[in-house]
């Protein structure tokens, strides 16, 4: 009876180390999940989502997307180029370009990126034409 109790006590704390070092593993790779950036790519004077708008890292511009009918956009930055703070960079034609740096508390939170129209007003157009004609023979 004794042995038996012996042989259950050492098992229960070999079952407890393994339990502790299963969970230390388990928690470490929690963290070496890729991490979310989300949100909303808006004209700023017509709160319009912005179809097509390119939203990427600055540190590795392969990684990023385009933004949806919208304006939402959604991607992941994997673990090897998670350096905080993140630099995102969003672009559009017709638009100023921004850049957003992010911190590890602000993935948690879906941005709002508001971009302002980059046209340039013309007041006059000159058109010159040149006209010639061929010589009969």
């Amino acid at each position: 009876m004794y042995v038996f109790v012996g042989k259950l006590i050492r098992y229960l704390q070999f079952m407890k180390i393994k339990f502790l070092i299963s969970t230390v593993f388990l928690l470490n790779s929690i963290g070496s999940f890729a991490q979310v950036v989300s949100g909303v790519v808006l004209d700023v004077d017509t709160k319009e989502g912005l179809f097509g708008a390119t939203v990427v890292l600055k540190q590795n511009k392969s990684i990023g997307v385009l933004t949806d009918f919208d304006g939402n956009f959604e991607f992941k930055i994997p673990s090897k180029h998670r350096k905080f703070p993140v630099e995102v960079l969003f672009s559009y034609l017709g638009y100023e370009s921004q850049t957003v740096w992010l911190a590890e508390d602000d993935m948690s939170k879906p941005l709002l990126i508001e971009m302002k129209s980059d046209c340039i007003l013309i007041d006059t157009i000159m058109v010159k034409t040149v006209t010639s004609k061929a010589k009969d023979p």
